[in-house]
């Protein structure tokens, strides 16, 4: 699906993912994802306490990221609680 937008979103200046980059994702898509085992890998320390809603957290965890340096947090308003390590 990320090919058919990226040719759209080019004509905004965003050329596409490269290795390494990181991207939001709505919770309810997540769940999606992995129950098509198809689930990205999660930076908990990034994560919404919301998304505990929709995913359970035992599933955040097996998916996270182990090894995250300086995830920013700019723009959250409420720090993410999820983090544990």
């Amino acid at each position: 699906m990320l090919g058919k937008i990226i040719p759209r979103i080019a004509l905004f200046g965003f050329h596409g993912l490269k290795p390494g980059d990181r991207w939001c994702l709505c919770a309810p898509r997540w769940r999606e994802a992995l129950e098509a085992g198809k689930a990205s890998r999660v930076v908990l320390r990034a994560t919404q306490e919301g998304a505990l809603e929709y995913c359970a957290l035992a599933d955040l965890k097996r998916f996270r990221c182990r090894s995250v340096v300086n995830v920013p947090t700019v723009g959250v308003s409420n720090p993410p609680k999820l983090y544990q390590r």
